[in-house]
């Protein structure tokens, strides 16, 4: 009973983007550079992952000059990312204008909340990813994942679950692939969604949310304060650092393995040499020192690919992600 079925087992592996069929974006045209202000939106609210991620770069590529223009970030929250997606999409083939893409996006549409799929949008690049885990407020009376299973395996509505921005995603899958291996009927529980995963936090914080699917990053401060207790963590080894004590899933007799990713996409029609500057300039920013130090403070694995590579994993990661979610019970 407390082993994963086999066909459960997935690494999901960590990338970003968009579009079915590949852009060139070193083939031979022009070169291309930003001659106005360039807009990064999330389609978040501020304090969500991928609003973070954003800001980041704004303010790396503005300290390093980089970019002659002003470059503003954006938020466009709603729908599970199809507000956002929308949004972008409203300037089809206008290189000023990028996103922070991510899983939650990709199986919103799987799910059927999302209206826009990868193929609809341009390829730039991986950036990184990250193990997700459950964690609760500290002085609850859940003590550890298998504790966590039992109780949620003899009544799925007994206790109350955020998974972030929408059902479905990647904080959600994170949860669901080990309480699914552990016999706990996943459908049934409880799942709260909000504006952004930081709101989802404070829930869990303030005590009117029982537990929260997250990623280390986005639960830092709170565990650092003293006010969550991390449950189990989807990743093959203990992580370091304050996490290093927090056993994996594996650890505690269920095998489930998994990751986030963020990325950046553009919108649909974009230029090779559009995408030839974002991705080397992203690539710049990713071989920078503070780049690295980001990493490695918020606990991210650097997993930087350009747009060809992106678009051919892509077309793997839906599949994988649908397969997921189909033996979840929760795809349309």
């Amino acid at each position: 009973m407390n082993k994963r079925p086999p066909s459960m087992t997935r690494v999901l592996c960590a990338v970003v983007v968009t579009c079915l069929t590949p852009t060139a974006a070193h083939a031979q045209s022009a070169p291309w550079r930003p001659d106005q202000t360039v807009e990064i939106s999330a389609a978040t609210a501020p304090g969500g992952g991928a609003d973070r991620t954003a800001r980041f770069i704004q303010r790396l590529a503005q300290e390093k000059k980089l970019i002659a223009f002003p470059f503003v970030v954006v938020n466009k929250p709603g729908g599970g990312g199809g507000i956002g997606l929308r949004y972008l999409n409203q300037h089809a083939g206008n290189g000023h204008y990028l996103q922070i893409y991510s899983p939650n996006v990709l199986a919103g549409y799987i799910v059927g909340q999302v209206p826009m799929n990868y193929t609809e949008v341009t390829p730039i690049a991986i950036l990184y990813s990250e193990h997700m885990l459950v964690a609760v407020r500290v002085d609850s009376p859940v003590k550890n994942g298998r504790d966590l299973i039992e109780r949620l395996r003899q009544d799925p509505k007994s206790l109350s679950m955020t998974v972030g921005i929408g059902l479905g995603n990647m904080n959600h899958i994170g949860a669901a692939l080990p309480l699914h291996a552990g016999g706990v009927d996943v459908k049934a529980v409880k799942a709260v969604v909000f504006n952004t995963i930081a709101e989802s936090v404070t829930a869990v914080v303030g005590g009117h949310i029982d537990i929260v699917a997250a990623t280390p990053s986005t639960v830092l401060s709170q565990v650092q304060a003293g006010r969550l207790r991390v449950l189990g963590i989807t990743a093959p080894q203990r992580v370091r650092g304050l996490f290093a004590q927090v056993p994996t899933w594996r650890e505690q007799g269920i095998d489930s393995i998994a990751s986030f990713w963020h990325g950046v996409i553009g919108p649909a029609g974009m230029t090779p040499a559009q995408v030839a500057y974002w991705e080397d300039l992203l690539a710049t920013l990713a071989a920078s020192d503070e780049w690295k130090a980001q990493m490695e403070q918020n606990y991210l694995t650097p997993q930087f690919m350009k747009s060809a590579q992106s678009a051919s994993f892509l077309r793997a990661q839906y599949q994988e992600l649908r397969s997921i979610l189909v033996e979840l019970g929760m795809a349309k």
